[in-house]
């Protein structure tokens, strides 16, 4: 795979968030960096805020400080100074249910890993100097570092159900990974060179428990909430969805409740603004039938763009489409069948991207069913063979499999089926008596596989369309018929016969125009009719056949068949 981007230096003016669940204050202030060292240094002092607080034991029946000592502290950490930090003068006959306090920094706690739990696109993964290519199932330890293609994306899941998805064209590592036995205590240390991720994180049973999301210049620590951040050269962004969110940097400290967000302007939190709200997404069909497929959304004043986001997963665990657009609309076209979620939101002119909203489509199998041209919904077409008619798809290898029944009849048990076709068109090969009927067309592919069916298009076939009636007149010699204009792409069969059953043909042609001129017919008795022929080459049956007498200066032309008299001067 293409090896996505390093990373590279920023300012360190850019901004500092600190994240929490419920919390009125801050769980830490980041501090605005003046070099890498200082900013090691907030970390380092982020965490030590952590370190300082105590995780607190209720006693169960048979605990004593020994044992409680034997299985939650480190090695290096007596019972002794437990029993002086509870001020316990008398360790002996403890009751249940005695608190008892024990500092985070004295708990033995054991590196976890992170699992990919979805990928989709290129991705790799550096650890201990070895590039793996992520997969789902993959466990990465404490150290590790991602990076993501630019249409790439993915989900890790961390051992206190927490989950973060990382965009594509980013880069992350998994600084630490601790767990604190069976505490409930969590640290997990995450750094965001470049990039997007979207972190949900699970609320915290235990205070002491962080969950700490580093960019270049700010640092954001987590207690149970579900928020967006972005950090590039041009700016960092603090979207907040859900909980609260401390951000301080430059001496400014703002706080963002859910729906809100910041920008950074020269290291320090802007003024937080509304984030713009969700568009409503009722317009899109629930079941999409070809693709690509129009979509439309409501327009949401104040928005420059719109980020429209697919996935096969109602989670958005991994994407199959992450793009912008201008409009309030796009066209997804996506080799994808089933169901698919979607998920929009609006963009600001200052760069925060608003609340989504999600819609959940069924995509119909593939190949997408070619369009109907005729007859279409109720049209009344001549039979007794009526032609059918659809577009053409590009797809190499394509076929098309045409079924048509009675109207009040099933496609279970169709009057007439046909496969493999090749053509866009084609013409039934035995009389549809006048009636109502319904026809539907799908495509297959090369390989043989049958996409969605057309809706049904019910249609009613009419008595068969006769050729039509001729006029005839002669003129220095010249025979000159005319009947009416066909329509377009239909062509006429012209026949002139010196006897009814027209076995004897004098003309047999075919003429685009309603008229034709014959010199040189002899004198005599002489029998012509019309028959309308279609633009695949299918006839009619012929008009009336009717007679002309030529030779006298008045000629009469006698309607034989059900004619009438007329006369041809």
């Amino acid at each position: 795979m293409t090896s996505p981007k390093k990373s590279s230096p920023t300012g360190s003016d850019s901004l500092k968030s600190s994240f929490l669940a419920g919390s009125q204050s801050p769980a830490m202030i980041a501090l605005k960096p003046k070099s890498p060292f200082i900013l090691a240094i907030a970390l380092l002092l982020s965490l030590g805020q952590a370190q300082a607080a105590d995780w607190r034991y209720r006693m169960r029946p048979g605990d004593n400080p020994w044992n409680i000592a034997s299985k939650y502290l480190r090695a290096d950490v007596h019972s002794e100074r437990l029993l002086r930090h509870n001020k316990i003068h008398n360790p002996h006959g403890l009751p249940p249910g005695t608190i008892i306090s024990i500092p985070v920094s004295w708990l033995r706690h054991q590196p976890t890993s992170a699992e990919v739990v979805a990928s989709n696109g290129a991705a790799e993964a550096v650890v201990e100097g070895r590039t793996l290519n992520v997969q789902a199932g993959l466990k990465l330890p404490a150290g590790a570092l991602l990076r993501s293609s630019t249409d790439a994306s993915l989900t890790l899941a961390f051992a206190d159900g927490s989950q973060v998805r990382v965009h594509g064209d980013s880069e992350l590592s998994l600084t630490r990974l601790d767990a604190y036995g069976d505490t409930g205590i969590f640290n997990i240390h995450l750094h965001l060179p470049r990039g997007r991720i979207s972190s949900l994180v699970r609320p915290r049973t235990q205070s002491a428990s962080r969950y700490v999301v580093e960019t270049p210049g700010m640092m954001s620590s987590v207690r149970g909430t579900e928020f967006r951040s972005v950090a590039n050269q041009a700016q960092s962004r603090t979207e907040v969805l859900q909980g609260k969110v401390a951000a301080a940097g430059g001496a400014r400290q703002v706080m963002l409740n859910g729906g809100q967000g910041t920008v950074s302007q020269d290291g320090r939190p802007g003024t937080p603004v509304e984030l713009l709200p969700a568009p409503d997404l009722s317009a899109i069909p629930e079941y999409i039938l070809r693709v690509p497929a129009p979509l439309s959304w409501q327009a949401i004043p104040g928005a420059v763009r719109y980020r429209l986001q697919a996935s096969a997963d109602a989670q958005f665990q991994t994407l199959l489409l992450d793009t912008q657009t201008e409009r309030a609309s796009a066209s997804l076209a996506l080799h994808h069948e089933g169901a698919l979620y979607l998920r929009v939101r609006a963009i600001a002119a200052n760069g925060l991207e608003g609340m989504d909203a999600s819609r959940h489509v069924e995509i119909a199998p593939q190949p997408s069913p070619p369009l109907v041209l005729s007859p279409s919904d109720d049209d009344q077409i001549a039979g007794p063979r009526p032609r059918l008619r659809w577009t053409a798809l590009t797809e190499k290898g394509i076929r098309y499999r045409l079924q048509i029944a009675t109207a009040e009849g099933s496609f279970d048990t169709p009057l007439l089926s046909r496969d493999n076709l090749q053509r866009s068109d084609w013409r039934t090969e035995q009389d549809l008596p006048p009636g109502q009927y319904q026809w539907r067309i799908a495509a297959t592919d090369a390989n043989g596989k049958q996409g969605a069916w057309s809706l049904a298009m019910p249609f009613t076939v009419l008595p068969a369309n006769e050729g039509p009636a001729a006029s005839a007149d002669s003129d220095a010699g010249i025979l000159k018929v005319r009947w009416d204009k066909a329509a377009e792409g239909q062509k006429f069969r012209f026949q002139l016969a010196q006897d009814a059953a027209f076995q004897k043909l004098r003309v047999d042609r075919i003429v685009e125009d309603n008229r034709i001129e014959l010199p040189d017919i002899r004198s005599g008795s002489w029998y012509l009719r019309v028959i309308l022929v279609e633009e695949d080459g299918f006839e009619h049956p012929p008009g009336p056949t009717q007679t002309v007498k030529l030779g006298c200066t008045a000629c009469k032309v006698l309607g034989v068949v059900g004619g009438t008299l007329l006369l041809l001067l």
